[in-house]
């Protein structure tokens, strides 16, 4: 997986090098910038699930909110680099209320863990 993030990062390094070194001008075109910026959010997604798989094998636990922070990241990508003239309305409101509902869930997990964090404390005096 480390090979599979590093190799990506040097592909979005060359990826920049020849779009800068192609563009008419001083400026990247909008659909040059948008992949660009795809690519960037696959590889910090991918990092994410890197670290996620290795907390889970060095400390036998699976970070639930990091499962979800990258699942509204993969979701938020796909809304950045969507051609919204293209989507149907109904798709993109689809879209927004699985961004909303993953946010909340991560939120309740958030409030569960601060809640616990404080049981524990006052058990422990």
């Amino acid at each position: 997986m480390a090979v599979v993030v590093d190799i990506s990062i040097v592909g979005l390094g060359w990826m920049i090098v020849t779009d800068i070194s192609t563009a008419r001008g001083s400026l990247l075109s909008i659909f040059k910038l948008m992949d660009i910026f795809g690519f960037f959010l696959l590889i910090l997604i991918g990092i994410e699930v890197f670290e996620t798989n290795k907390a889970y094998v060095t400390n036998n636990e699976i970070r639930v909110e990091i499962v979800l922070l990258v699942r509204i990241m993969a979701i938020a990508r796909e809304v950045i680099i969507l051609e919204i003239s293209k989507i149907p309305s109904l798709s993109m409101i689809g879209m927004g209320v699985i961004i909303i509902g993953l946010a909340g869930r991560c939120d309740l997990i958030r409030r569960a863990k601060e809640e616990n964090a404080k049981k524990s404390e006052t058990e422990a005096k």
